[in-house]
């Protein structure tokens, strides 16, 4: 009797610390034309992954080059919130060598983001993992300048990308004249290509049908404005949804993050 207890007085501890646990993490490395080095991807599976079952991925683009946290780490508050499991999605965090703005620049053969996540991490993704390769399988969950990323990403890809939703994001920016946004996209001209509000202009009609793609989440008193956008979503009559949220650090880990997966997860399509 006495040997019986001590047993159980161990395993206990034991299946609580199991069960407590945040999601692991894996690490993988990505190598590809379009940056100058390999680059990783960091993903979270469910934890029942089903092989037979198809998932959707919840991409969640990086603010900052290579893994650096000034402001958080994306993926690991999605390891807090449990947002793997709670939506039975696979979430999957690019790196970039430099700043991520999210564009080809014009003349650097090595600067080429938009293409490195197109054409190599999403192909690396579906190689590897049993997901949805359709639009209605891949989601982008972003804030500030990877807001600008997603949101930018979806317009020009929208065959490719199914919803977007960002957080504190500078899409309403009409030049690139700030936050080293000239690194990436090399010339104002060059710029144009990725302007979001000639993107929403040219995809209005394909967009006007179905269900929103786009999610703003706009901070109250927050670092960037977002009305005109919203504003030129409604004048063109595209489906979206546009929510305040309180005035919060700009950062991964200020507790927006699970109203932003509610938004984008939430449907059962």
């Amino acid at each position: 009797m006495t040997s019986i207890h001590y047993l159980f007085a161990i395993a206990l501890p034991l299946l609580l610390i199991r069960v407590d646990a945040e999601p692991t993490i894996l690490n993988e490395t990505v190598a590809g034309p379009f940056q100058p080095a390999p680059t990783s991807v960091q993903i979270i599976l469910p934890e029942t992954l089903d092989p037979a079952q198809r998932y959707r991925v919840l991409y969640i683009l990086p603010v900052e080059p290579g893994t650096e946290d000034h402001y958080g780490s994306g993926i690991q508050e999605a390891a807090k919130g449990d947002v793997a499991n709670k939506h039975n999605v696979i979430c999957v965090a690019p790196t970039f060598t430099a700043m991520p703005w999210y564009a080809d620049h014009p003349t650097d053969p090595a600067l080429q983001q938009e293409r490195h996540f197109v054409e190599t991490v999403v192909p690396w993704v579906d190689a590897h993992y049993p997901v949805e390769k359709s639009a209605h399988g891949r989601l982008l969950l972003d804030f500030s300048k990877s807001g600008y990323g997603a949101v930018m990403l979806l317009l020009r890809h929208p065959e490719r990308f199914g919803k977007a939703v960002v957080w504190d994001a500078p899409v309403d920016k009409v030049r690139p004249d700030q936050f080293r946004m000239i690194d990436v996209f090399g010339t104002e001209a060059h710029f144009e290509k990725y302007a979001i509000a000639h993107l929403i202009r040219a995809r209005a009609a394909l967009l006007k049908d179905g269900p929103p793609r786009i999610f703003l989440m706009r901070k109250r008193e927050g670092d960037h404005p977002m009305e005109a956008t919203r504003d030129l979503l409604v004048v063109l009559e595209v489906p979206h949804v546009f929510e305040y949220t309180e005035t919060i650090p700009h950062r991964w880990d200020s507790g927006w993050m699970s109203r932003a997966a509610e938004l984008l997860l939430s449907d059962t399509e």
